[in-house]
């Protein structure tokens, strides 16, 4: 949190403490939504300019965070090396064998069909069909929890206990 009150005027970029509106930016910081012009400004007429609001690089645009959300994960037999294979069906990116020996033009096909994403959001595309064919591996592969086996009942149906000793 900031403790000054001082900032920056958005047209000349000059130290001023003086306020002329709020931000819309989603910042939570209190200070830092103000929007700052200084006094020379205002007397020219200029209008305030408000911050820049930040976009994070690495967001994917809405139809693509919808394609891979509605992705389709389906295991395949190993290959022969023994390495599961996960064929992942994409709306718009269609189908690709993932491990084994397939896999190798993910990059080259999403550059295709989504020619926009620069190559921050080509990985964050690329990590989500990896997180989920790991997903579908361990959903496969994992057994269903069973109840643990104790020492103390173990083949006993109903333990008793012994309370006279051999003398």
């Amino acid at each position: 949190m900031r403790l000054s009150i001082f900032g920056r005027c958005g047209n000349c970029k000059s130290i001023t403490s003086r306020v002329t509106a709020v931000s819309d930016d989603d910042s939570n910081d209190k200070h830092s939504r103000h929007v700052y012009q200084c006094r020379g400004c205002t007397d020219k007429g200029l209008k305030p300019v408000g911050r820049e609001r930040k976009k994070s690089p690495s967001v994917l645009p809405r139809h693509i965070e919808d394609a891979l959300a509605a992705a389709n994960y389906r295991m395949r037999p190993p290959d022969d090396a023994g390495f599961p294979r996960v064929v992942a069906t994409i709306p718009t990116l269609g189908s690709i064998m993932l491990g084994g020996e397939g896999g190798e033009d993910i990059t080259e096909r999403i550059e295709r069909v989504w020619p926009k994403l620069d190559d921050v959001q080509i990985n964050r595309v690329v990590r989500h069909i990896d997180a989920g064919c790991i997903a579908a591996v361990r959903a496969m592969t994992e057994r269903p929890g069973r109840p643990k086996k104790r020492w103390i009942t173990d083949g006993r149906a109903n333990p008793t206990i012994q309370t006279t000793r051999d003398f």
